[in-house]
């Protein structure tokens, strides 16, 4: 029985991790340029996480204590209790005009952050690494390549105008599928290969987070990891690296341009999204000075006249839900960063795989919620979940 238990926890794990990183952002594009009319996605996303949790309860007297996932599950409990409390009866509009409570806009997403929090602990890295279902990662990419006008992804296919923000789910997951396609046969040239294919699919996709920061974070990760490995060839290949910037910077730029909305960034720009967040982040700090114990459920409503009008970095939380919920997610995120790049010295090379895996995908999350997401952004968890259990599992196996 135990045997029977354990293998479809593995197989529903890795179907989990295909579904939420890349069958489910392909269905949402199918979906909203009309291919298809699938309805219940959102709550078949809610059933796998439940599914998700419930397959951890059959193991959870075997599961290693971790302080992490203790405090992060009081994060999320904590949310849970506070939007059955004081989010029934809070109501705001969407960009469609459609009206929904607090408590039915937040809950999907922080039910769907602790499936996917669960789910980094299920994921066995090396059973995904050999697998041939690696593909599948790559459905995302193929439907954007084949729906590109101009140099984005043609939006005026869409069937509703407001379902534009699917770039966001898009790009994001787009962003791990890379980290594990990149590095499904170890770290070597094909990984800068697949690097360069999936940044031009996220700069197709028009999302200029994922794009920016997948990049950065991938290039400074492969230095950080080699500085401490292979100093004297870190040196060479970074004067190389350098060389080529300064040789085909105008080249690069002349390409990144040819998209206005990329090309902000590099000029220091502003559009009305920038500055949209600027005024987002300016009420919503002032909110969480006024309600800086106990937060400003809903708030966004009044500041910004519509539900999505949050914060968006990881501030939303302690504007939203207080201060207690925001440091049981924050020093975890920050305490997994120092550990994870610590460890970049002692790692042994066996693990190096999955340690870069588990590094990349906090290194971008923590980016992204630092920097461009918030609530909605449950992927955070997936790459916390992910990065607690290879600290777990290193320490267990490798023990003095």
């Amino acid at each position: 029985m135990k045997v029977c238990i354990g293998r479809f926890k593995s197989s529903f794990s890795s179907f989990a991790f295909y579904w939420f990183l890349s069958i489910y952002p392909f269905i949402v594009l199918l979906n909203s340029f009309d291919y298809l009319n699938i309805y219940g996605v959102y709550l078949f996303n809610i059933l796998i996480c439940f599914l998700i949790v419930s397959n951890q309860v059959f193991s959870i007297l075997k599961s290693k204590v971790s302080y992490v996932a203790i405090s992060i599950t009081i994060s999320l409990c904590l949310i849970v209790l506070i939007l059955f409390l004081s989010g029934y009866d809070k109501f705001g509009s969407l960009d469609n005009g459609v009206s929904k409570s607090v408590l039915n806009y937040f809950l999907p997403f922080i039910i769907n952050s602790f499936g996917l929090f669960v789910l980094g602990y299920q994921v066995n890295i090396r059973k995904i690494l050999l697998s041939k279902a690696n593909l599948i990662l790559l459905l995302p990419a193929i439907f954007i390549l084949c729906h590109v006008k101009g140099f984005r992804l043609d939006y005026s296919l869409l069937k509703d105008p407001s379902l534009i923000g699917i770039y966001l789910i898009v790009g994001d997951a787009l962003c791990f599928s890379a980290v594990f396609f990149c590095l499904r046969k170890d770290l070597n040239f094909s990984s800068f290969i697949m690097m360069l294919f999936f940044l031009v699919v996220l700069y197709l996709n028009n999302s200029r987070a994922s794009f920016f920061v997948f990049s950065i974070i991938f290039i400074f990760t492969v230095w950080y990891f080699y500085l401490f490995k292979n100093t004297l060839g870190l040196i060479i290949s970074s004067i190389a690296f350098l060389l080529l910037i300064i040789l085909f910077s105008d080249k690069v730029i002349d390409i990144l341009s040819l998209n206005e909305r990329m090309a902000l960034v590099l000029s220091g720009g502003t559009d009305y999204s920038s500055n949209a967040r600027s005024l987002l982040l300016s009420s919503g700090i002032d909110s969480i000075v006024n309600n800086w114990f106990i937060g400003d459920l809903g708030g966004q409503i009044d500041t910004s006249g519509r539900l999505g009008g949050y914060i968006h970095n990881i501030l939303s939380y302690w504007r939203q839900f207080g201060l207690a919920v925001f440091l049981c997610l924050f020093i975890p995120i920050i305490y997994l960063i120092f550990y994870m790049f610590n460890m970049v010295s002692k790692v042994k090379k066996e693990y190096e795989t999955e340690y870069l895996i588990s590094l990349m995908c906090i290194s971008i999350a923590s980016a992204m919620i630092f920097f461009a997401r918030s609530i909605p952004y449950y992927l955070l968890f997936f790459a916390l979940g992910l990065a607690d259990n290879f600290r777990l599992t290193y320490i267990s196996n490798n023990k003095e």
